[in-house]
C-alpha cells in the first residue's frame, strides 16, 4: 500500500469511526476520552488530511485548495473552527514552500481575529527561508513590509525589509539585490508619507487610513493632482470638495512634469502610473493614425520612466556579466558590442527574463535581425507570441492562446534596430514597431518575457524594459504564460 493509499485509508477510518463504534459497542468496552494534548494532536492530523484531500481534489492547485479553506472558514459559525481552518490555509502554503500564499492566509486570518499579521508573517517567512526560493522570500517579505509601513511602529517594517535584504544577499543574485534595494527605498517613502499624514498619531482613525490609501496608494483617484498642484507631496486630510477632483483634470503631460519634481519615490511612481492610465484612455479616443503615433511615443516614454531598475525591469546587455539576467533554454547566446546576440541551434532557443510578472502594462524591446535572410525575430510576453518576418512567407504573426493574426509586409529591416512595443490597454494588447500599430487583440499580459530566433536566424537585443508588477516567486527557468 503506497503513502497516498495509507492517507486515504486513514481518512476513511476517521470519517466512519463513529458508525463502527456504534455497531461494535456491544462487543468492546468504550475507550476513555483522550487527554487534551492527544485531541489537539489528532485535530492537527485531521486538518492535515483535509488539506491534503483538498489539494488532490483541486488537481494540485495550491491557491484553489487554499480558497476552499477560506470559503469553509467564512461559513463556520464556531470561531475556533474558523481560526483553525484559516491557520491550516497558512500551514499548507508553508509546507508547499509558497511564501506569498502563506502571507495571504495570514492576512485573511487578520481580517477576523486580533493577531499581529506582520510579526507572524516575519516569523513564518524566517522559517520558510530553508527550502524556499530566495526571490520568493524577498518578494513576500517586501509585500508584507508594505502593509507594515502603515503603522506608527517602524520595527515590523524594518525587520521584514531586513529579511528581504538577507534573502537577496544570500542568493548571490546581484539583480535580486538591486530589486530589493529599490523597493526598500519606496517603502521608506511610504512610511514617511504615512507618518506625515497622521501627524505622529499612533492610533489614527480608520477613515484616515482609508483616505490615505485613496490619495497616496491609488493614483487613479486623486493623489497626483493634489500632491503636485498644492506643492506638497503629502497633504493633510482634505475636504470632500477637493477630494472629488480627478487626475484627468491635470492631464498626462502635467502629471509627468510633476513627477520630475517629486522627491518621494512612491509619489513619483504614482504620478507616472496615473499618466500612463490617462494615455491609455487617450489611445482609445484617438481619431486617426497620427494621433495614435503621438500616444504610442508617450506610452514608450512612460514605460522607460517606470522601468528604472537595471536587471529587474530594465535589462541591458553591455558585457558578458549581463548574460545571467536571462534564463537560457537552448540556442547560442552572447554579448557582442553592447547587444545580446542569439542564434538558434535546434527547436528550443529561448532567452527568458529570470523573473515572472503578475501583470505587464507595457513591454519595450529594442533590437532586430542580424541574419542576412532577414527572418524570424520572435518574442513572447505571457500568452502573446509575436513572429516578425516569418521564414515561410513575408508576414508577421501574433498568436494568443491558439488564435493567430497575420499582417504584411515584414515589419523589421535587416540590420536595423527597432523599438518593439506591447501595451496592455483596456483589455486589449497593442503590438507596435517604431510607433506603427501592427496588431490589436483581446487579452492581457502576465507571466514571463522572452526572445528567441527560429532556425537559420540571428537576432540582437540592446535592452528589454518592462512596466509591470513582479510576482512573489523565485527565478524561472522556462517561458510561461499567465495562469489558466
Amino acid at each position: 500500500m503506497n503513502a497516498r493509499s495509507v492517507r486515504r485509508y486513514a481518512l476513511a477510518g476517521l470519517l466512519f469511526a463513529p458508525a463502527l463504534a456504534a455497531q461494535e459497542g456491544a462487543l468492546h468496552e468504550c475507550l476513555p476520552v483522550p487527554g487534551a494534548p492527544a485531541i489537539a494532536a489528532a485535530r492537527a492530523h485531521v486538518l492535515d488530511l483535509l488539506a491534503d484531500h483538498l489539494l488532490r481534489l483541486c488537481g494540485g492547485d495550491l491557491a484553489k485548495a487554499q480558497q476552499q479553506l477560506f470559503d469553509s472558514a467564512s461559513q463556520a459559525r464556531d470561531p475556533a473552527a474558523r481560526y483553525a481552518l484559516l491557520e491550516q490555509a497558512a500551514t499548507i502554503a508553508e509546507h508547499a514552500h509558497a511564501p506569498a500564499l502563506a502571507c495571504d492566509a495570514l492576512a485573511m486570518r487578520a481580517l477576523s481575529f486580533a493577531i499581529d499579521a506582520d510579526q507572524l508573517a516575519f516569523e513564518l517567512l524566517a522559517r520558510m527561508r530553508e527550502g524556499s526560493a530566495p526571490a520568493a522570500i524577498a518578494g513576500a517579505a517586501l509585500r508584507q513590509a508594505g502593509h507594515a509601513a502603515l503603522r506608527a511602529d517602524e520595527h515590523p517594517q524594518q525587520q521584514l525589509q531586513q529579511l528581504a535584504q538577507d534573502a537577496a544577499r544570500a542568493s548571490g543574485d546581484a539583480w535580486l539585490q538591486a530589486m530589493v534595494t529599490g523597493q526598500q527605498a519606496r517603502l521608506r517613502d511610504l512610511h514617511a508619507g504615512w507618518s506625515r499624514w497622521c501627524g505622529g498619531d499612533p492610533a489614527p482613525a480608520p477613515h484616515q487610513r482609508e483616505l490615505f490609501g485613496q490619495l497616496f496608494l491609488f493614483p487613479e483617484q486623486l493623489a497626483p493632482v493634489v500632491l503636485g498642484e498644492l506643492g506638497r507631496e503629502l497633504p493633510a486630510p482634505l475636504d470632500d470638495q477637493l477630494a472629488s477632483r480627478t487626475v484627468a483634470d491635470a492631464g498626462p503631460e502635467r502629471l509627468l512634469q510633476l513627477s520630475q519634481h517629486a522627491s518621494n519615490a512612491m509619489v513619483r511612481r504614482n504620478l507616472q502610473l496615473a499618466a500612463r492610465q490617462l494615455l491609455a484612455d487617450r489611445w482609445r479616443a484617438a481619431a486617426n493614425d497620427d494621433a495614435r503615433v503621438m500616444v504610442a511615443r508617450q506610452l514608450a516614454s512612460v514605460t522607460t520612466l517606470l522601468a528604472d531598475q537595471d536587471g529587474i525591469t530594465r535589462l541591458r546587455f553591455r558585457t558578458a556579466a549581463d548574460l545571467p539576467q536571462l534564463a537560457i533554454g537552448g540556442g547560442e547566446w552572447r554579448i557582442d558590442n553592447g547587444v545580446l546576440v542569439g542564434t538558434s541551434d535546434g527547436e528550443t532557443n529561448f532567452a527568458t527574463h529570470r523573473y515572472a510578472f503578475a501583470t505587464i502594462r507595457s513591454l519595450l524591446i529594442r533590437g532586430g535581425i542580424r541574419s542576412q535572410a532577414g527572418q524570424n525575430f520572435r518574442l513572447a510576453a505571457g500568452d502573446a507570441h509575436v513572429i516578425f518576418n516569418w521564414e515561410v512567407a513575408p508576414e508577421n504573426h501574433l498568436w494568443i492562446r491558439g488564435t493567430r493574426q497575420v499582417t504584411a509586409p515584414p515589419a523589421l529591416v535587416t540590420g536595423q534596430e527597432h523599438t518593439i512595443a506591447l501595451h496592455a490597454v483596456a483589455g486589449e494588447i497593442l503590438v507596435l514597431v517604431d510607433d506603427r500599430l501592427w496588431f490589436t487583440a483581446k487579452g492581457k499580459l502576465a507571466g514571463t518575457v522572452c526572445v528567441y530566433p527560429a532556425l537559420g536566424s540571428e537576432i540582437f537585443v540592446r535592452e528589454v524594459l518592462v512596466d509591470g508588477e513582479l510576482e512573489c516567486t523565485g527565478p524561472v527557468t522556462w517561458p510561461r504564460g499567465e495562469p489558466k
